[in-house]
């Protein structure tokens, strides 16, 4: 158990091995991959009854570093055991996570290999200010040898020159509310964030096999405001990604909707917005199934949603952001939702204080559009605009007032080609006056004739 302000440090040529004893436990293991603990899915036991080999909790500033291994208890199964019994082959295994962290701020881990783990890797839950690099993670000796799990509001992590060649998902981007697992060294976060936040993944190559590279895990739908559970701010560039998805998703949250989960619906998965996945190699197919983010470039294929997510704010039962970009200004209360005459808004104000926004960012294809917006605003107005992500150029822009009710507008434009925009609002600062505000009820993407 690592504490705060501790650095394990593995020399070179040293090995810190996981015991295949009993006796060496200070409590009784699970053997075996899986436990029964009901109608759970993916009731590992490595995941919900073992303790990690290396684990550190409620701490903060802590370090593993070094040239050397940390070797898991490997006999028994080898990779590509039949599916779907994981535990086919190694019930005499004790299935151990090697190094796991849970709500632990500023993190660095580098320098050092995973060799022959039995499970995941290196799960990193509710972590923040995370950098981790040159970690060599091979020889998997089971399935579900995921790479970095980065959940449960884990953010601002910077993964840099590492080595993953596994049998499953190499990055896991999750947000997730209720996981009925958490039941030893970690656990859901009910009310706060669970979402997986400003990540950065460069320089790395990830081989994963049966899985996804690259890893959407959208499993916050029961939160019952989502805005939590948003996956948002991702950067992946440079990376050599290989495997059956080098981008994909696992997108039906198993802990909500259908009775027994099948893995069959396409509508139960949490917001994923502000995603950026260019200049890599892929190997493989690229995916993410049903799921409509928003702000997604990328160069494999993956674009975002042709109309707005949330265009009423109502997508869960608390009404918030989810799926919305923003600027704020110096006031943090600029931007919000709040109910304007009976209706959730999306509110701007206190424009003295800087400039403000409130947009989503969709993809579109060539021809007409038509951009409708139920709107009240104050005396300055608002202008409603669109405009091209990748050169930054207005293509359309509309200055519109609706004092005392809401009104309808729309802008209309025509493109070329297809094309990733910024669609929305936004308010100058140099427009001001005391008490102004602007309010969005809804928004509306529609293809039109011209």
């Amino acid at each position: 158990m690592l504490r705060s302000r501790v650095e394990l440090h593995i020399e070179k040529g040293a090995v810190l091995w996981q015991s295949p004893i009993y006796r060496d436990y200070k409590y009784i293991p699970d053997y075996g991959h899986d436990i029964d603990i009901g109608n759970i899915t993916w009731s590992h036991a490595m995941h919900v009854s073992n303790l990690p080999t290396v684990q550190c909790v409620n701490s903060e500033y802590v370090k593993i570093t070094g040239f050397g291994k940390i070797r898991s208890y490997d006999t028994g199964a080898e990779e590509g055991v039949i599916m779907p019994s994981y535990s086919t082959g190694c019930p005499d295994r004790i299935h151990q996570v090697p190094t796991a962290f849970f709500n632990v701020k500023h993190v660095e881990l580098r320098d050092y290999e995973l060799v022959r783990t039995n499970n995941y890797h290196s799960p990193l839950y509710a972590c923040s200010y995370v950098y981790a690099a040159n970690i060599k993670m091979h020889e998997v000796r089971c399935v579900s040898g995921d790479g970095f799990g980065l959940s449960k509001g884990t953010h601002h992590v910077l993964l840099n020159r590492n080595f993953f060649q596994s049998n499953d998902d190499g990055v896991v981007l999750s947000g997730c509310y209720f996981d009925p697992r958490g039941l030893v060294w970690w656990k859901s976060r009910l009310g706060k964030h669970g979402g997986t936040r400003h990540i950065k993944m460069v320089h790395s190559y990830m081989n994963s096999g049966g899985g996804k590279a690259i890893a959407f895990i959208p499993w916050g739908t029961s939160d019952p405001d989502v805005e939590k559970q948003e996956i948002s701010d991702i950067t992946a560039y440079d990376n050599y990604l290989v495997c059956v998805n080098p981008v994909g998703a696992w997108y039906d949250n198993p802990y909500n909707g259908k009775v027994p989960f099948d893995n069959t619906e396409i509508d139960d998965y949490s917001p994923v917005k502000a995603v950026r996945i260019f200049n890599n190699v892929y190997r493989g197919t690229v995916t993410i199934g049903p799921i409509q983010a928003t702000d997604f470039i990328s160069d494999c294929g993956l674009y975002s949603t042709d109309n707005f997510r949330n265009g009423d704010f109502r997508l869960s039962k608390i009404p918030g952001l989810a799926n919305w970009s923003y600027k704020r200004n110096k006031n943090k209360a600029s931007v919000k939702v709040r109910n304007v005459g009976g209706k959730f808004c999306g509110v701007m104000q206190f424009f003295r204080e800087g400039d403000t926004a409130l947009y989503q960012g969709l993809y579109l294809s060539a021809g007409v559009h038509k951009c409708t917006f139920n709107l009240q605003t104050g005396e300055t107005g608002v202008y409603i605009f669109a405009q091209k992500i990748r050169t930054g150029e207005i293509i359309a822009e509309r200055h519109v007032l609706s004092i005392g009710d809401f009104e309808t507008f729309n802008i209309k434009f025509n493109l070329s080609e297809n094309a990733d925009l910024y669609i929305g609002l936004r308010h100058p600062a140099d427009m001001t006056s005391d008490d102004d505000f602007v309010a969005l009820d809804y928004a509306n993407v529609e293809s039109v004739e011209m």
